[in-house]
């Protein structure tokens, strides 16, 4: 099912809806050396470093996403933080919308400790007393303006997919690339089991869910989920969340939209107005925080939803300081200054 129309009657979706973060701490130095430990049990050396820039590294980014889903996204139900046993220090825990979770309360001992984002988002539906629909961000993805619930939702409930097309990517791209065969061999699973292949690639940035689907999906990739949970750290046969997606399109239990620059599901008058004024308006962008250009993206395109992906190179904390620029004022979420 491909959404072909986006109704703007904001207040149709009127269910609970749940928002949903990883994070971790890689000052925590019993964190950290927890992590070497099993990490060198795992890399070889120069692997090692190679695996370790900017995975971990936190910039507060958290503080900065939790500003703008203050400022944007008033209707947020809880915000789950899980984390390895672990608090930013910065967080007011006593706020009624935080909740921290940690791995333990929804990751069976077995599989503990583990590193591995992707394992630990198999287990997203799993956090106690989480709304039936419920979105789910790193702290690298921020809000740019106000959005509904039906930016995310339907008026029958639906998670709203957004994807990019993959028609537009060389097959060499697409056969060299590891993100690329992660990517085809989760819509190969979705085709060979449905008949249906999804063609197209995830936009990188905030998704909406619903326990029920994800549920499903564990159920019916089952074995190859168990697999991926026995990696502490990522690997080739891992699990990857956009899997979720693939099944829940092909199963009619999400709406499938392509994202382009310009909105493709307004009338095509006003698109074509749109891109000869440069009017563009686009769902999500994503970067990374090695390019010299990323506010003036921001600015130009106008998205409603970014990504900044942390390269873990000197330009992060620089970027950083301009995010408190875009969202300078302390959320109800942090600690009341001394």
């Amino acid at each position: 099912m491909i959404l072909r129309s986006m109704k703007k009657s904001y207040n149709s979706f009127t269910e609970p809806v749940d928002l949903v973060y990883l994070w971790c701490d890689d000052k925590d130095s019993v964190w950290h050396d927890k992590m070497l430990r099993y990490a060198e049990q795992y890399f070889n050396s120069d692997d090692l470093k190679m695996f370790l820039t900017g995975r971990y590294t936190d910039h507060d980014e958290l503080k900065i996403s939790l500003r703008s889903v203050e400022k944007y996204l008033p209707w947020i139900n809880k915000i789950f933080i899980v984390t390895d046993n672990q608090v930013p220090e910065w967080l007011d825990t006593n706020n009624q919308q935080i909740v921290i979770v940690n791995h333990k309360e929804i990751i069976p001992e077995k599989y503990l400790p583990t590193f591995n984002s992707n394992v630990i988002e198999t287990y997203l539906h799993h956090i106690p007393g989480q709304s039936e629909h419920f979105l789910y961000s790193n702290d690298d993805m921020f809000v740019n303006s106000y959005l509904s619930q039906n930016f995310f939702f339907t008026n029958d409930k639906k998670p709203i997919a957004r994807f990019r097309s993959m028609r537009h990517i060389e097959k060499s791209v697409i056969e060299t690339s590891a993100y690329f065969k992660f990517t085809i061999k989760m819509q190969n699973w979705v085709q060979k089991r449905f008949g249906k292949k999804i063609y197209c690639e995830p936009h990188h940035n905030i998704d909406a869910y619903t326990k029920t689907i994800c549920a499903e999906c564990e159920k019916e990739f089952l074995k190859e989920y168990n697999i991926c949970r026995k990696n502490r750290f990522r690997a080739e046969n891992d699990v990857w969340r956009l899997l979720i997606y693939y099944y829940a399109i092909a199963k009619g239990m999400a709406v499938l939209k392509i994202l382009h620059k310009i909105d493709s599901y307004l009338p095509l008058c006003e698109q074509v107005r749109n891109f000869l004024t440069h009017k563009y308006d686009m769902d999500s962008i994503y970067m990374r925080s090695d390019d010299n250009d990323i506010f003036e993206k921001i600015k130009k395109y106008n998205p409603k939803l970014f990504c900044i992906n942390d390269m873990g190179t000197p330009e992060d904390k620089f970027c950083l300081s301009q995010l408190h620029d875009l969202f300078p004022e302390r959320s109800v979420f942090e600690k009341k200054e001394p």
